[in-house]
């Protein structure tokens, strides 16, 4: 028993690298009953993976009285999430499932997402990419309503894309009912009331600045944000505590910056080669959304406003991540976007094996559960 709970982060490396492979050769051959394997290993993985997290156990705390609270929003605008839970606990499921679920919910809505801009195909390979630990971090990990909210985030991106934008706006109103991160993503859908370039880009630079604003005055922020959660929420308390978390900016700055700093680089030396391709390409929205947020994580952390860089600091990262890859394959030819796929997953796997390896030492994750 000791030697298997010692080498389990070893299981978690082992999946992901079985991940790994088969996702490359769902790249070369798209078969697609792979899909069947693949995203219920993501699901597998990621679920697993933090049983015995701190955040999955007040999980759990919930979940073992959902049914004395049944379907009544206790938790006002955040309830949807408490009744989701009353309902798997009436059928007798474990919180790992509804954390599965969520897993390939999510998944299917990055590949909904991504199939505005591109060929079926390569919107499930970006999907794909979100499976990695490198990529899901600690929102595919343990932070179940923030990834069920993003989940309809990027339904809603997906319709908005599209230009259906009544079922944009309705997802993204139901994405509050479960996580007040939603409000971050905005910004982006208020773009829908102005038809120019100029009017959508400025748009999006002033709803972030007031947001930035209301974030400065932690006081309004508050209060701000209790509309959203609820004075009654049973997070409230976790909130508060965000504020005063001093000590945990540092690995978040570890964790973080190096990769942000990365894909900036990247982003930007591309679009320079490119001539600014960006500007002239059709999914030049998705690509300044994703800097603008980037810049308005790095201008919250700068600040040390840390409760609401919280809501989205891997996020910031997907984005970024998926907007560069978007851009590269628009920089190349067609018959060059399988080796860069599998160039870019192949670049992410040992950043995934070393972030499960950093976990399983300094947190209670990765621990298979014998």
């Amino acid at each position: 028993m000791i030697f298997i709970n010692q080498a389990s982060d070893s299981v978690f490396m082992g999946l992901e690298f079985l991940y790994f492979l088969l996702a490359l050769i769902y790249i070369l051959s798209p078969f697609r009953f792979l899909l069947f394997i693949l995203y219920p290993l993501a699901a597998t993985k990621f679920s697993f993976s933090s049983l015995f997290f701190y955040d999955t156990r007040n999980y759990e705390r919930v979940y073992n009285l959902a049914d004395q609270i049944s379907l009544e929003p206790v938790m006002e605008q955040e309830g949807a999430f408490v009744s989701l839970l009353y309902l798997f606990k009436s059928a007798n499921l474990p919180l790992v499932v509804l954390h599965g679920v969520e897993i390939i919910a999510f998944l299917l809505a990055a590949k909904f997402l991504f199939e505005a801009f591109l060929p079926t195909q390569q919107a499930i390979v970006m999907s794909l990419l979100l499976g990695l630990f490198a990529t899901m971090g600690e929102m595919g990990l343990y932070l179940l309503r923030q990834l069920l909210s993003t989940t309809l985030v990027f339904v809603a991106m997906g319709f908005l894309f599209r230009e259906r934008k009544g079922w944009a706006l309705f997802f993204l109103v139901i994405s509050f009912f479960f996580h007040s991160s939603s409000f971050v993503y905005i910004p982006l859908f208020l773009t829908i009331f102005t038809p120019t370039r100029t009017g959508k880009i400025l748009v999006i630079l002033i709803s972030y600045l007031v947001l930035f604003l209301v974030a400065y005055n932690s006081n309004f922020g508050t209060a701000i944000l209790n509309v959203f959660t609820g004075q009654d929420s049973l997070y409230t308390s976790k909130y508060d505590q965000y504020s005063e978390m001093q000590g945990v900016e540092g690995w978040r700055e570890t964790a973080l910056g190096a990769p942000l700093l990365s894909l900036i680089v990247y982003f930007v030396g591309l679009n320079v080669w490119k001539n600014f391709h960006f500007w002239k390409s059709p999914f030049w929205l998705y690509y300044v959304f994703s800097l603008v947020l980037t810049a308005f994580y790095l201008v919250l952390g700068f600040n040390k406003i840390f409760w609401l860089s919280s809501r989205f600091n891997f996020m910031s990262n997907i984005f970024l991540l998926t907007s560069c890859v978007l851009l590269s394959l628009e920089a190349l030819s067609p018959k060059e976007h399988k080796p860069l796929l599998m160039i870019i997953f192949s670049i992410l796997l040992p950043v995934s094996l070393r972030n499960i390896m950093m976990n399983y030492d300094q947190n209670v994750l990765f621990r298979w559960p014998f």
